[in-house]
């Protein structure tokens, strides 16, 4: 791994980084206005109404984005133009047909979560087919190294809605039918930002036959449906607690992920530099490199992330009660055990991306099909007995059986991974939880001392934090007035 390519990868990881958190930092304002000025049961309509976008738009996504991913990354001109037009010719095929479809069929589906989604039937598959598009280009410019533009387009974008909202606001006009207007407008803008600002025209070539479009099916068949598979493990809880339960319920579970999902897209744009990257080691033949950036990948984040896990369970209340106020603080146990969860699902993601970056594509849809059983089949099962945290358990179960059978395949496929060294900050926090608890005390003092001793633990134990304790010691005394 040359130097040039770490300095490419840090700048891309910091970019897109930058970009994204600024889009959350907006993101999170428009949603602190909708949960205090929203009633818990319009929230909860809201929140299936954009899950069913997203569903319709991963159907007729038609698993192209990481497809164009992998191919756009490649160092060949002669391959990079041979994709982007049948790329885009087959998801407007595809999202054609899954629009025509959700027409005729959406008012029987939708009849059993509630009937009022049904006065938006017309506005949805509108909504996923510019999603679509949109996050396609995004793909492309990420596949580009466009990582600057990325972050700019998405800061603009969410910033855009949530100024739509103050004014929907302060006109008192926010309702559901605004709200669908609100996202409807700033994916626009950002799909319009995306046409003029990505340089498409060096990529476009008619002169594809029908072998391009045989190559592409044949790699993004079992890519698409691990999209599926894991949109069934990830957001078909939802649609089992609107279906078992009442839009309310859909509201607390909405709100238990929303920092979890947040925390996704910001893994997110460490992901959409990692993938190509990767993929660009293993094409090459430099597995030795791959293998090292994937072992540091996951141990950074697995620290990193712990010390979010943790102040996730001991300060859970106080979070939620801040950001979406005192009405959902039944979510808090939900929105602690989802952190968890998005940590094991983090370096699952690390280790599927770079088992389809070595070309193995059909490993994710193994392990997902495993998952999905899971996670569906524990819903049924819990949700009418423990609530919408029920749908929680389950997913918790699915991703722990995830990594599981993560590291089985990495084993198989001949990529080295120190698993010891990634899971030592969950042992370190496993005794620390575990006496927590059992002191039982809901003191402020004694949930700051728990954190200073987790922190002073894993400097002790923990390799990489160690290092990075002793620095900090050693530059201290230079720092010190004469």
């Amino acid at each position: 791994m040359d130097q040039l390519f770490k300095r490419n990868f840090l700048k891309g990881s910091t970019a897109a980084t930058i970009g994204t958190v600024s889009t959350m930092v907006f993101h999170f304002g428009s949603l602190m206005l909708l949960t205090r000025y929203l009633s818990k049961d319009e929230f909860g309509i809201y929140a299936l109404i954009l899950v069913i976008v997203y569903l319709f738009s991963i159907i007729g996504g038609f698993g192209l984005e990481y497809t164009l991913v992998k191919f756009i990354s490649t160092d060949k001109e002669e391959e990079q133009k041979s994709v982007l037009v049948p790329i885009l010719i087959l998801r407007g095929i595809s999202l054609l047909l899954v629009s025509v479809i959700f027409i005729f069929a959406g008012r029987f589906i939708l009849h059993y979560f509630d009937i009022r989604i049904t006065k938006y039937i017309i506005y949805i598959p509108i909504l996923f087919v510019i999603t679509s598009f949109r996050d396609l280009l995004f793909n492309l410019l990420q596949a580009l190294n466009l990582f600057r533009k990325l972050a700019v387009i998405q800061t603009v974008s969410a910033a855009l809605r949530l100024a739509m909202i103050f004014v929907f606001l302060f006109l008192h006009k926010l309702n559901l039918q605004s709200l669908i207007f609100i996202e409807m407008s700033s994916s626009i803008l950002a799909l319009i930002l995306q046409i003029f600002t990505t340089p498409m025209k060096a990529l476009i070539d008619f002169r594809q036959n029908i072998s391009s479009y045989v190559r592409i099916i044949k790699f993004c068949t079992p890519l698409y449906m691990n999209n599926l598979l894991t949109f069934s493990y990830d957001r078909v809880s939802i649609f089992i607690v609107g279906a078992y339960l009442t839009p309310i319920s859909v509201a607390y579970f909405d709100v238990a992920g929303r920092i979890p999902d947040a925390m996704k897209r910001v893994f997110g744009s460490f992901t959409i530099v990692f993938f190509p990257n990767m993929a660009k080691l293993f094409s090459i033949g430099d597995k030795r490199s791959a293998e090292l950036l994937l072992n540091k990948s996951l141990v950074v984040f697995s620290n990193v992330l712990m010390l979010f896990v943790l102040l996730s369970f001991i300060f859970s209340r106080e979070i939620v009660g801040i950001m979406f106020s005192a009405r959902y603080l039944d979510s808090s146990l939900g929105f602690s055990l989802l952190i968890f969860n998005f940590y094991l699902r983090a370096l699952s993601n690390i280790m599927g991306y770079s088992l389809v970056s070595a070309g193995l594509a059909s490993v994710p849809v193994k392990a997902g099909t495993i998952s999905s059983v899971i996670s569906i089949a524990g819903s049924f099962i819990l949700i009418p007995i423990f609530g919408f945290i029920g749908a929680i358990y389950s997913t918790l179960a699915m991703s722990i059986i995830a990594q599981v059978s993560y590291t089985y395949f990495m084993k198989k496929a001949d990529i080295r991974v120190n698993s010891f060294e990634y899971l030592k900050p969950l042992i370190v926090l496993t005794v620390i939880l575990v006496v927590y608890y059992l002191i039982n005390a809901d003191s402020m003092v004694i949930k700051l001392i728990t954190v200073a001793i987790y922190l002073a633990a894993s400097s002790i134990f923990i390799k990489e934090i160690k290092i990075i304790s002793q620095s900090v010691m050693r530059f201290i005394p230079h720092f010190r007035p004469n």
